[in-house]
């Protein structure tokens, strides 16, 4: 997979988040300069001055399966490593992974989700994809918003 297709594939998803949480793309929110390289930023997409609640490791053109998120295989493990030990304090790690020809899924560690408020908020049937494994509540990066929105994120909500 050549760079240009992460790269397009990061850009992509900073200019969904923009829309999704009313920003302006190149300018409240953009991927990371360096992204992919040694870089002083951590993560894949930043918001500048916004006090924005998720830290973003894009993962793209990685062979991947839903199955392999439900078997919690050691690739998934790693991204969801690497997005939680990048993450500033008060920041929830998300992976955002796809692949050639296959959708977008967001990928958010059940450590930092409460699925009561899931079901309670009636978020299940707002979503047009979700799915709860022993690990991850994973969605389509379409329903991020609505998932933040439903507040079963735990900890201190910071927006």
């Amino acid at each position: 997979m050549g760079k240009s297709s992460w790269k397009y594939f990061e850009r992509r998803i900073a200019k969904k988040i923009a829309d999704l949480w009313g920003l302006k793309y190149n300018e409240n929110i953009l991927r990371t300069p360096g992204s992919g390289s040694m870089s002083n930023f951590k993560g894949d997409i930043i918001v500048i001055g916004e006090n924005f609640p998720l830290h973003i490791e894009c993962k793209f053109g990685y062979e991947f399966s839903l199955e392999d998120i439900i078997k919690n295989k050691a690739s998934i493990k790693s991204f969801v490593k690497q997005a939680k030990d990048d993450s500033p304090e008060g920041k929830v790690p998300v992976v955002i992974l796809s692949r050639p020809y296959y959708g977008v899924y967001v990928i958010i560690d059940r450590k930092h989700i409460l699925l009561t408020k899931f079901w309670t908020n009636d978020l299940a049937t707002k979503l047009t994809f979700y799915m709860i494994t022993e690990n991850y509540l994973v969605i389509s990066v379409e329903d991020l918003k609505t998932v933040f929105d439903g507040e079963v994120f735990s900890g201190k909500r910071t927006v």
